[in-house]
């Protein structure tokens, strides 16, 4: 018991009533509990919900730490951010259906990766654009700077393209699509947020 409640980090507090302990305590207390006959298979949900920065720091090494012990964390979460940080392995379903299945580094590879570039003098921004546009990159506006179709490894080229026409970047910055929009695209419901905010935006 004394061990269980060392590695949850609730030394010193396990005489206390379970009444005065925050969400955050009652959580690691929840997972305590679970640890109690040293179990083989730990299946979670919302480990992290309601723990402060601190607490989540600790609660994602405590998760890394059963599963290097050999053991099966099973963890069911809507903060995708927090599976990412702790988890190897994914399934993704929705409403029943089964969608994805599989490492972590497998579905990360269904993102889209882009490279954020803007020019040094903002009024550039659309010089910049057809530029690339011509050197057969697929581009985006947004705001101050553009979202050209490419992978890291032509980060280059898209620079060497820019200062060919007399353009300074004043960034440019590969991004991997996030583990939130991913999943948004794969269930569909990135369309359905991209309409809400544009109905929000409207009234």
């Amino acid at each position: 018991m004394e061990e269980v409640i060392g590695i949850v980090g609730l030394q010193g507090r396990a005489d206390e009533p379970v009444r005065r302990y925050s969400f955050g305590m009652k959580q690691r207390l929840g997972i305590a509990a679970a640890m109690l006959t040293d179990p083989q298979l730990l299946i979670l949900d919302e480990p992290t919900n309601g723990l402060d920065p601190a607490g989540v720091v600790e609660i994602r090494s405590l998760l890394r730490a059963l599963g290097s012990e050999g053991r099966t964390v099973i963890v069911s979460s809507h903060q995708l951010s927090e599976l990412e940080a702790v988890c190897d392995y994914f399934v993704v379903i929705r409403s029943g259906d089964l969608l994805f299945s599989g490492p972590k580094s497998d579905l990360l590879a269904r993102g889209r990766t882009t490279v954020v570039a803007s020019p040094e003098v903002p009024s550039d921004l659309g010089r910049l654009a057809d530029i690339l546009e011509e050197a057969g990159w697929t581009v985006e506006r947004a705001g101050d700077h553009v979202r050209v179709g490419a992978g890291p490894e032509q980060a280059a080229r898209i620079n060497r393209a820019a200062a060919g026409a007399g353009l300074t970047l004043a960034t440019l910055v590969p991004q991997q699509q996030s583990l939130e929009d991913i999943f948004l695209a794969m269930t569909g419901d990135g369309e359905l947020a991209r309409r809400r905010a544009a109905s929000e935006r409207a009234a």
